[in-house]
């Protein structure tokens, strides 16, 4: 699980965000196929993958003719980060908040996670699972009564 907080950005629809992955490793970058995409004109073409040990969160720039910023500090490759450190591309910068090292994932906890994130932004949602899940015990009771 990984959780970072944008602090900076051009992108103001992710400026204040905080996002959780229940996955181990993510991908950051400006394009669709990332796990976390970035309006930012400086970053270009550029993924960032973002994976958790036991040790802290690697963040490793994909593309080795470019560097990112550490702390304020250049990288160019792979580095080792903990809770509250700040890692800039482009013009974005994040903070990592949270990290957890699962070795085994948890598909039921991740489905769960990522069923609340949806439920807390669209309330509707969650009435309409409710009543889903009402309607199929109704279905099933039914079909067991059916058969004695």
């Amino acid at each position: 699980m990984i959780a970072i907080e944008f602090t900076k950005s051009p992108d103001e629809d992710i400026l204040n965000c905080r996002y959780e992955r229940l996955q181990r490793k993510i991908t950051v970058g400006s394009t669709r196929n990332h796990n976390i995409i970035i309006s930012d004109p400086e970053i270009n073409n550029s993924t960032m993958t973002l994976s958790t040990d036991q040790d802290g969160v690697w963040v490793d720039n994909n593309d080795k003719h470019n560097y990112y910023l550490s702390n304020q500090k250049k990288v160019s490759g792979k580095k080792l980060h903990h809770v509250n450190d700040e890692i800039t591309i482009g013009k974005t910068t994040f903070k990592i908040i949270h990290y957890k090292h699962q070795t085994h994932p948890d598909k039921i906890a991740e489905f769960k996670y990522l069923k609340k994130q949806q439920e807390h932004k669209n309330p509707s949602l969650k009435l309409l699972l409710e009543k889903l899940k009402h309607e199929l015990k109704n279905i099933t009771f039914k079909s067991f009564e059916n058969e004695q």
